[in-house]
Parts: C-alpha cells; structure tokens; sequence
C-alpha cells in the first residue's frame, strides 16, 4: 500500500496495539514524519447498515497505549481481505471513543469506527492531514504538560531573610566600570565600547569587573541595533555576551558564574521559541494551500521544536526553584528575567493558536519568575531590576486586572528613583501602544526582510535543503530568492527602475518564497525591461543594455529605504504599468 509511494514500513516487534512505524517520504527524500500503524484484517468485515464504517473493538490496554502513552500519531487500518479495500481512521482524533474511555474505566474494550470513505490508497491527502492533525494534538498534550505548580508554590514566603554580603557588589562598582556606565548613559555609545575592551584585555582587572563590562557591552550593542532589531541579530548578541560571561566567570565567584549559567539556558530558550514562533508563521502560509507533504514535515518540525522548548524550560525552571534558595540573591533578577522575557514570545504565540490552557500555564510560571526577580530586586532596592521586572510582567499578560498587570504596578511602586520609575513608565507605554492591535492584525504581522530571510532559512532546513551547499542546484535558487528578498541595491540607483517577479518553479512553491524565481527589472519611463532569475545578474545584462548611456538616470534619495510596504504602494502606482507589459510580451 505505502511502498509504491516510496515510505518504508518498519514490522514493530512486542509493541502494545502498533504493528508498524511508517515513514513518510516525498520523492525518495525522508520528510522527518512518521506515524505507528495497527492493522486489523478480516475475510468476513462486517459493515454499518448504511456502509458507511466498520466497528472495530480494541482491547483497553492498547487503546490507553495508542492514544494516551505513544509518542507519535497512531492509525488504525482495517483491510478486507475479500473485496481487496483498506480503509483507516485516526484513534488519537476520535473525540467519542475517547471520552467513553475517559468515562468507563471498568470496560475492557473500546470501539472505533472506520469510516468506509476513508479507503485507500484515495484518500493518501486525508491520511497526511490526519497525521499532522494528531502530531499537533501530541504537541499540544506536551506544552499543557510543562505546568509546574510546585515551582509556583515554592515562591511563596521563599526569599531569604538573611543580610548578604555586599563586599563583592562594591567590587563590582569600580571606578572603571562606574564610568563605562555613565558613558552608556549619555549615549556615548564609541567611547564606553574603547572602555569595555581596554578593561576586558587588562590582566589585572578582578573578574567581577569585567563580568559587569560585559553586561553593560550587552547592553550597548542591543541599544546600538535600535527599534529595528532583528531575532536572530539580538540572539547573536545575547550568545555571544554569555558564553563570554562564562568563560570569564569558570573560575570566579560562584554567584556570577550561577547568574551566567542562568542567562545562557535563557538564551537557548529565546532561540527555540524565536524558531517555534517563525515555524508558526510558515504554518499560517501554508495553512489553506501549498504541498500536503510540506503541511505534514512542517507539523514535525514544529512538534519536534515544542518538545525543546518543553525541555529547555524545565531547565530554566530548575534554575530559578534553585535561585529561590540562593545565598547571593542580588545579582540575580536580572537573569531570572531573561527566561520570562523569553517565554513572552511563546505566550503570544499560544494566544494567537488559541491554546488557552497551556497559554494560562506558561504565563502563571513565567509570572512567578518575574515576582521572584522582582522581590529580589525590591530587597536590595535595585530600581533598574525593579523596572525590568514590571516590563517582564507586562510582556507575559498587558491584560487590564491581569496578575501579571499587578506584578508591574507593584514592581512600578517599589522604585523609589524617580528618574528610574519614570523610565519604566515610558517604556511601557510605549509597550502598550504597540500592543493597540487586535489579535488578527498581530497573526498576520508584517515581518522585517530580515525576520522573513530568517523564517524561509528555517522552511527550507526543514525540507532538508542545505543552503551551505555550493554544488546543490535548489540551494542555489533558494540563496538567490533570499538574496533577492531585498532589491534595494537595484532599485536605489534610478527611480525609474521597477521590479516585478515571472515564473516560479518548485522551491518558490515549497517554500512560498516569491523570489526564488524569476524576476523583470523595468524602465518605466522608456518601457524597457530584462527577465532573469539572479537580481544582480539580470542588472548588469539591464545596465550594459540601456542604462550606462541613458540620460535620465535620476538616483534615489539618500534617505530612501526599501520596505515591503514601499513595494505595494509601487505595485498600486504601477498597475497599469503592469498590465501593458503583460499584455505586450504575451502574458496576460
């Protein structure tokens, strides 16, 4: 039944209701999906009055196996050996067989129904679409899972009484640092980093010194990155400043190097839920089109991410149940809050896919961080501490009458510098205003070039395409699309210069990346245009043709700069334009 389509069917030996592990293939290459099969046969199947199913009981043992403990989607398929049909069904999606299991916990078995509509090899799509359908179910069963009310618990009542001692805190405020911080303030962003890297080269320089450096050089070149910034441009940033913490801290003062280890997990974190959120949005592309077997490689990819994310927040949780008890609290809030920082990105996404309930988990432990960050900070009255923590809170739920709305106003009274407190409250109403969207307009948010080249380099990972690969003739295409993605270079040199796209083959359409095809770079003063599917090259055979003679080249401005929204307002402008030229060259 599979093979011809090129999955391989694996015999599963002493397994509980899965008979075998069926690999799904697309064109002799693995998509990464699987799912368990049970196959049931008979030479008498009995069907329903009408015909429209056959009434299968299985036993409770592989029922609660198949639906409740198995790890990947499960498909039950009945054959008839006399009429030569197989039909199946997805047991893991039978909301009434499952709630009568939940229900009878004394019934030894359980019956699903096989939809007779369900017969293959016709309806192979449906199957896939079962399959994702039942690997998203499994996702979701792992994120409502990763609840820890124990570490909520162990927050109440928890933060250390005793005095700390402060030695090393006034160590850490050195002449040297304290004027690196100053220069930071005032914007003298050049200057502070001359300061960062003579200290950080300085042999004699005490370890806390250069820890306190590094935090501030974070902050710098985050700062320097603007409104703008990109995911994985701030992820680089924050990898790069922690594994430097760490190795400045292996053999410093245990409390630094704890703070380090506690950034560094965050950091791993962010970096899955910044793929786990890019993986959503491919999803949103593709979710009422595109290839069924891309659909289905997707839902892996995504699921296989989820499953990390679940992981790596367990160990973020283990370190702040751990900081709840620490000695040397007071360096710390600020670590703890990079995790709830992190877990914003994540609780956003669980919103908009309507997940409540692991939505409400998430937020009520991240919310927990904060508060322990945030009472470690009011302990040791560091207001800056104290403001980071309100954002945080904000971040995870900017609900009014929220907990976690509480937690920032109480965060927010807590400051008692009054330029700090001021600071905060600017920041979060400038949160606020960038939240004054509903949750539509927030799934179909419109990605910087950056964040798009970034989600497609993801896309095509997961379809196994190596970018790196210089001899791989779809690689090439998709670095070309990618490259292209911004055709600024070109388009900066005449005003007159218009771009529109032409054909596109396979990697465009698996990818939903436009650009990895064909591309006309059009005069629209002297209607002049050239085809080809490198932006650069197509230029250069443009140029040499009717540019370098032509007198009415009229560079851009200066302050020009390319956007998606810049490119729809020209295609509107130039709709007409458009329409002339296809109907000239023969493809209207």
């Amino acid at each position: 039944m599979f093979t011809p389509a090129g999955w391989t069917v694996t015999k599963i030996e002493n397994d509980y209701g899965g008979d075998y592990d069926i690999e799904i293939f697309h064109n002799f290459k693995s998509t990464g999906a699987h799912f368990k099969a049970q196959l049931k046969s008979s030479n008498s199947t009995k069907y329903s009055a009408d015909g429209s199913f056959i009434s299968k009981a299985i036993k409770k043992k592989n029922v609660q196996y198949l639906c409740q403990e198995v790890r990947a989607p499960a498909i039950l398929f009945h054959a008839d050996v006399q009429s030569d049909r197989t039909y199946w069904s997805a047991p893991q999606l039978d909301i009434g067989a499952l709630e009568a299991f939940a229900t009878d916990a004394g019934a030894k078995s359980f019956t699903f129904r096989i939809p007779t509509a369900n017969r293959l090899p016709d309806t192979l799509e449906r199957l896939l679409e079962a399959v994702r359908s039942a690997e998203m179910v499994l996702a979701s069963r792992v994120l409502v899972a990763a609840e820890t009310p124990e570490f909520v618990e162990s927050l109440r009542g928890r933060v250390d009484e005793e005095e700390v001692i402060r030695q090393l805190r006034l160590k850490a405020n050195a002449l040297q640092v304290e004027l690196v911080e100053r220069l930071f303030r005032v914007g003298s962003l050049a200057e502070a980093r001359d300061r960062i890297r003579q200290l950080l080269a300085d042999s004699t320089a005490l370890v806390e010194q250069k820890f306190w450096a590094l935090l501030i050089a974070e902050k710098i070149e985050l700062r320097a990155l603007g409104n703008a910034s990109r995911g994985d441009e701030r992820l680089r940033i924050q990898f790069a400043i922690t594994g430097r913490l760490q190795q400045v801290t292996r053999h410093g003062p245990p409390h630094l190097k704890f703070y380090a280890l506690i950034a560094r997990k965050a950091a791993e974190l962010e970096s899955l839920i910044s793929v786990d959120f890019g993986l959503y949005i491919n999803w949103k592309v593709n979710e009422a089109g595109g290839d069924p077997f891309w659909k289905t490689q997707l839902t892996f990819e995504r699921a296989a991410v989820v499953r990390g994310i679940v992981l790596k927040y367990n160990q973020c949780i283990r370190l702040a149940r751990y900081a709840a008890r620490y000695k040397y609290q007071w360096v710390l809030p600020t670590a703890l809050l990079r995790i709830a920082v992190a877990s914003s990105v994540l609780i956003l996404r669980l919103k908009l896919e309507g997940m409540e309930d692991a939505r409400q988990r998430f937020t009520r432990s991240s919310l927990a961080i904060c508060r322990l960050a945030a009472n470690i900070a009011a302990r040791y009255q560091d207001d800056e501490a104290l403001a980071d923590a309100a954002i945080a809170a904000f971040l995870l739920d900017p609900e009014d009458g929220s907990e976690a709305r509480k937690c920032t106003t109480e965060a927010l009274e807590a400051i008692s510098d009054p330029k700090i407190k001021h600071d905060a409250e600017r920041r979060l109403k400038a949160h606020a205003e960038n939240l004054q969207t509903d949750e539509a307009e927030i799934a179909e948010r419109r990605f910087s070039i950056e964040e798009a080249r970034q989600i497609y380099e993801n896309m095509a990972r997961a379809l196994g395409i190596d970018l790196s690969d210089p001899n791989d003739k779809i690689a090439q295409v998709v670095r070309i699309g990618l490259k292209d993605l911004d055709p600024s270079r070109i388009l900066r040199n005449c005003e007159h210069i218009f771009v529109t796209l032409s054909f596109r083959g396979l990697p465009a359409e698996w990818l939903q990346l436009p650009t990895a095809g064909g591309k006309v770079i059009h005069c629209v003063k002297h209607r002049h245009a050239v085809e080809g599917l490198d932006l650069d090259l197509t230029y250069q055979a443009f140029m040499s043709q009717f540019c370098d003679k032509c007198p009415d080249c009229s560079p851009r401005p200066p302050d020009w700069k390319y956007s998606p929204e810049w490119q729809e307002e020209e295609n509107k402008r130039h709709e007409q334009f458009v329409k002339d030229f296809d109907r000239r060259t023969g493809r209207g």
